[in-house]
């Protein structure tokens, strides 16, 4: 391979993994912008779904559990994300950029993880009358539940 073809190949590589730190950044950055409500302590919602005050704390209390632990993540995420970002940005090696890119979506995974674990105990809260009814809301009024 000529030394031309090379170099050209290592900056549309540089490009193309620009642009998808970019992209991850902007979207990590929508996801603090638009951080989840507490849904169930909307009181048209525990109207509608006829929540009790029991199952309210229950899902306040499930929210809380691993609240600190994916504030942790949340915090690391977006400081690997701008770590990722200057290393692209300083031209670096494609075996760093790729490594520092896997730590950083490890910890998205970890992230998402424990997410699913939250909405699983949540479902559990719920009878199977209110998990339909929360289901056939629709989409504009269903909860984005994080």
């Amino acid at each position: 391979m000529s030394l031309f073809r090379q170099r050209s190949t290592q900056c549309v590589l540089c490009v193309c993994v620009t642009f998808c730190a970019l992209a991850t950044a902007v979207i990590a950055t929508q996801a603090v912008v638009a951080a989840p409500k507490r849904w169930w302590r909307d009181p048209a919602m525990q109207q509608d779904l006829r929540l009790t005050s029991g199952q309210v704390r229950q899902l306040d209390s499930i929210f809380e559990r691993d609240l600190p632990a994916r504030i942790a993540l949340h915090r690391q995420i977006a400081q690997l994300d701008r770590e990722l970002l200057r290393v692209i940005g300083l031209a670096a090696d494609a075996a760093v950029v790729m490594r520092m890119s896997e730590e950083v979506e490890h910890l998205r995974a970890q992230r998402n993880v424990r997410r699913t674990l939250m909405l699983v105990a949540m479902r559990k809260v719920l009878t199977p009358a209110q998990r339909t009814r929360l289901l056939g809301m629709p989409r504009s009024s269903a909860p984005v539940v994080h």
